[in-house]
């Protein structure tokens, strides 16, 4: 995947492509899973990704309400998507610009940076500051989730759960 991502800047830099990249993408070989979040800029925020893990995931309330559950310490479903598929918040977490997740066949998820030119360490005041913007115009970025941090009452933002999960 770090050499896929690596190849396409190189054949945008080659076209002088000087617009981001949005590059997630999500692929298996049937055991495990890898997905990424990433962005060719050090200023802008990647499309949004986010995973829920647990035990089980199932209705709760009429009218299509789901949740995670966690019965135990064991992760049996651990779903990707490009936006919360729940309006439970705890269930899911964020996966941050610029890294990879990876599944594996014992149901581990990994976070790992992808570490080259656009790459921002987390310890950088950089990385909390990313414009949103781009990935908004784009329409790739959850609108709830980015106003959450404004705390922007003035919107009538109605979160519309979609995307899809890779496991």
């Amino acid at each position: 995947m770090l050499q896929t991502i690596s190849h396409l800047n190189a054949l945008a830099k080659e076209a002088g492509i000087t617009e981001p990249s949005l590059m997630n993408f999500c692929v298996t070989d049937g055991e495990s899973v890898v997905v990424t979040r990433y962005i060719s800029s050090r200023k802008d925020e990647a499309a949004s990704l986010w995973f829920s893990s647990g035990t089980t995931f199932s209705e709760y309330a009429d009218g299509g309400h789901y949740k995670m559950s966690k019965a135990d310490k064991r992760e049996n479903i651990i779903m990707i998507a490009s936006e919360p598929l729940t309006f439970e918040r705890a269930d899911w977490m964020e996966i941050k610009t610029n890294y990879m997740a990876i599944i594996t066949p014992k149901m581990n998820l990994l976070q790992i940076p992808i570490i080259d030119e656009f790459f921002v360490p987390p310890s950088d005041p950089g990385a909390s500051s990313r414009a949103t913007e781009f990935a908004r115009e784009k329409g790739l970025l959850n609108p709830l989730i980015t106003s959450i941090n404004a705390v922007d009452k003035t919107s009538d933002v109605r979160r519309q759960p979609v995307g899809a999960h890779c496991r």
